[in-house]
């Protein structure tokens, strides 16, 4: 006689992380495309398989190469998240600034040089 063992309970899930499935019928939320700057699929289309919301931050879960593995993606990353704004400086404009500040700063320490 096997002794019956009891279902195992579902693992509750940790304060803040909540799990939303995709919708399935619409292609617009099949894929979505990593638009951070920086981000090695930067310009890529990929599906996703789900979304998240993990310290109120939503997070979508993509496959990549060929579904053999998943990242995750913060909503800002991709297409699906807010406008960039135009003010917004780029990796040239805050080289530029940073030129700026530092050719600033020589030329109060030459002009405090020649107070002394």
């Amino acid at each position: 006689m096997s002794a019956r063992r009891a279902p195992c309970p579902a693992r509750p899930r940790r304060r803040g992380h909540e799990l939303y499935r995709a919708r399935r019928g619409s292609s617009s939320s099949d894929s979505l495309v990593v638009t951070h700057p920086f981000h090695p699929f930067a310009g890529q289309e990929l599906p996703v398989l789900f979304t998240a919301r993990m310290k109120g931050v939503l997070v979508f879960v993509c496959e990549i190469e060929g579904g053999k593995r998943r990242i995750s993606l913060p909503q800002s990353w991709t297409d699906r998240g807010p406008e960039a704004t135009p003010n917004r400086f780029s990796v040239d404009g805050l080289t530029a600034a940073r030129t700026l500040v530092d050719a600033l700063t020589a030329r109060l320490q030459l002009s405090e040089g020649d107070e002394e």
